[in-house]
């Protein structure tokens, strides 16, 4: 039986999982668990060998016994760092989690200590998304089930929008009472305001980064490269890596583009330099259906150094934000006015700053990593109050 929750005593937090350990979500997370006054230590094995491997699995690379003796070679040892740690308070399942949660449900019956999981997204909803039926038929629904089970497992399952909270709610049955609703945010010691240059004289650089990944809708972003092609001031800089990245730029060597630069993935401190330096950032533009159920944490980021972003339209991003006021909206799927959204605020250096100000003051207000920590202690305090009972 657990030691009774008093002011005095730290909550301990097990962040658990086979999650890749250079995950930036997951690195904020623990941050935010430790800013609220948590005491967290992580229980980890690494079973993903990055983005490549993910995908060789899911092409049926799950079919391989050598695949199966890796997981129960890494979950064993995961299993054995668990029973050698200190007996936390509440188990905290990372993101991504679907397997990790299983396991973490029997070792918090064992020990009698609440659950939570950071599912972060659905893994169904990209399955549909990125196609993964194409490469076998099963892959699917074999997802949704595991999904579907693993949902029921925690406590509390922590979501970052309504529209994400209610798609599990509707499309699995989900008791609205397991949620914790807690957007991404972004960390204040890392992104930080810049001016805006009010008159732009050596480019006026639009930045995309992230994930060239179907829910970004990047080839839209080249196609309103190509519209924007005759501007001279107007440059595009694109960072990060993902299986759209050569369809990118191919696309750009077919339009015979000169206004657009692509740039590997870089360290944290060095991209923050590159938002600061922008005069308008991206979010996503893809009309699928993750990108309309969350918020990526680029916007987030974005905002907190006080930049104007263009982003597609979506009820989840309509939660929080208002056109023109604290941020750009465009159709999704629309090269075109995404191309026209660019052309607008590069005349209207008044409305770039009023966004880019609204912006920040709305992060500040509400999605700053303390904000997100008062929160997150708030919700762990009542979980475990109940879980004493």
């Amino acid at each position: 039986m657990n030691v009774p929750i008093t002011s005095q005593t730290p909550i301990k937090i097990c962040f658990f999982g086979t999650y890749r350990d250079e995950y930036q979500h997951n690195r904020e997370m623990i941050f935010k668990l430790r800013l609220a006054g948590f005491a967290v230590f992580e229980c980890h094995e690494r079973l993903w060998h990055g983005e490549d491997d993910r995908i060789a699995i899911a092409k049926g690379g799950w079919k391989s016994p050598r695949f199966w003796n890796r997981v129960i070679r890494t979950y064993a040892k995961l299993i054995r760092k668990f029973f050698a740690l200190d007996h936390a308070d509440v188990i905290f399942v990372a993101y991504p989690g679907y397997l990790d949660v299983y396991i973490a449900k029997i070792l918090s019956w064992i020990h009698g200590t609440a659950l939570v999981w950071d599912i972060c997204m659905s893994l169904y909803v990209l399955a549909i998304e990125r196609e993964l039926g194409k490469y076998s038929a099963i892959l699917p629904p074999l997802i949704e089930f595991i999904e579907k089970v693993a949902l029921r497992l925690p406590d509390k399952v922590i979501a970052d929008t309504n529209e994400y909270k209610n798609f599990f709610i509707q499309h699995y049955g989900i008791d609205a009472g397991k949620f914790w609703l807690l957007p991404f945010g972004a960390n204040t010691n890392l992104f930080s305001p810049a001016p805006l240059r009010a008159n732009p004289t050596q480019g006026f650089v639009v930045l995309y980064y992230g994930g060239f990944v179907p829910n970004h809708g990047t080839p839209l972003i080249i196609k309103a490269a190509r519209v924007l092609q005759d501007y001279s001031s107007i440059i595009f800089n694109m960072i990060g890596e993902g299986p759209e990245k050569n369809e990118c730029k191919q696309l750009a060597d077919e339009f015979r583009l000169k206004n657009i630069a692509f740039l590997d993935w870089m360290d944290p401190t060095l991209l923050v330099e590159e938002i600061r330096r922008a005069d308008v950032c991206l979010g996503s533009f893809a009309n699928t259906p993750h990108g309309a159920l969350t918020i990526q944490n680029k916007i987030f980021e974005c905002i907190a150094c006080a930049k104007p972003v263009i982003t597609g339209d979506s009820p989840a991003v309509r939660e929080v934000f208002s056109h023109k006021e604290n941020i750009y909206l465009v159709p999704r799927d629309d090269a075109q006015g995404i191309a026209e959204a660019i052309l607008e605020l590069f005349n209207n250096a008044r409305l770039r700053q009023s966004i880019a100000n609204a912006g920040n003051q709305l992060f500040n207000q509400n999605f700053t990593d303390r904000a997100i920590a008062a929160t997150l202690k708030e919700y762990m305090h009542e979980l475990l109050a109940q879980h004493q009972t």
